[in-house]
Formats: structure tokens, sequence, C-alpha cells
């Protein structure tokens, strides 16, 4: 604004002056929020991600078709290691190491027909979308639990 106008008065042809009261209020709820996802508040918002996470991998474990079982043993929820110290994140996947499910991609995709070298056929494996069932049945309940915890997170914040 400049010397001798109001608050609320034109300024140029395009502009308007303003005056706004309790930015400094304002400013500090902002930095108590940010502190929020610091230390305690950033471990609780990583748990509810791994809730999350938990959710899916017991709905893939479900939709597995498998008979032995070791493709639902190799679905894991698991949270990233601290690469990026500020951003937790979690995540389901298939961990080869834990059992031979070297097929899962089969399963969950299926297969063109297959043959042997002899030329039998061995046939197609139809696709069985275990994970992707189970993403889209419990993503948004995931998504939710992660949003009310920030929520939770800024208002204990910002409200005490």
């Amino acid at each position: 604004m400049h010397a001798g106008q109001h608050a609320g008065q034109h300024v140029g042809a395009y502009t308007r002056a303003t005056h706004v009261t309790g930015l400094t209020h304002a400013i500090k709820k902002f930095q108590k929020v940010a502190r929020a996802y610091d230390g305690k508040g950033f471990k609780e918002l990583e748990h509810a991600l791994y809730e999350g996470a938990q959710m899916i991998q017991a709905s893939a474990r479900a939709n597995v078709h498998s008979r032995s079982g070791g493709l639902a043993r190799s679905i894991v929820a698991k949270i990233f290691q601290k690469k990026r110290p500020n951003a937790p994140a979690a995540f389901v996947a298939i961990d080869y190491g834990k059992t031979q499910a070297f097929y899962a991609h089969m399963d969950e995709y299926g297969t063109a027909p297959r043959y042997h070298k002899s030329g039998k056929s061995v046939g197609a494996v139809p696709a069985r979308g275990f994970m992707r069932k189970a993403i889209d049945a419990n993503r948004y309940y995931a998504i939710a639990k992660v949003r009310n915890k920030m929520s939770e997170l800024v208002n204990r914040a910002a409200f005490g």
C-alpha cells in the first residue's frame, strides 16, 4: 500500500490493496502443524500407511488361487526404508525371496497357450488378478486411513 492510501482502495488498474489481520497468528498455526509431522506425528502417519498396505495384503492373499499357499505367503506389506526421511511410504509386493513364487505374474495376468519343445500343448493360464482386485477393493479404505490420520494430526497441532 502506498502512503496515504487506506485498506481496500484501488492501487492500480487491476490491483486492490487489502489489509490482513491475524496473519502472524495464522503463520504460527501453520508452523505448529508442520511440526506435527516431525517425530511422533511422522511415526503415526507411517503407521497409518502401513495399516492401509496391510489391508491390501490381506485381501490379495485371500484372492490367490494357489494350491500350495506359497504365493499367498510371498505377498508382503512393508514400509520403505528411509531414503527420504520426511516422506513416509509403504508398499505391497511379491517377495520372491520368501518362497519360489516366480509364477506370480502368470497368475495375475494369465498366459497365452504354452507348448513344450516337443510341441505338446500345456495350455494357457487364465488371468486371476489377485493383486489388482485387492488394490481396487481396498484403495479407498487405505487412502481414508491416511487422510483421517493427517486430519487428526493437523487438528491436534492447530487446536491442541
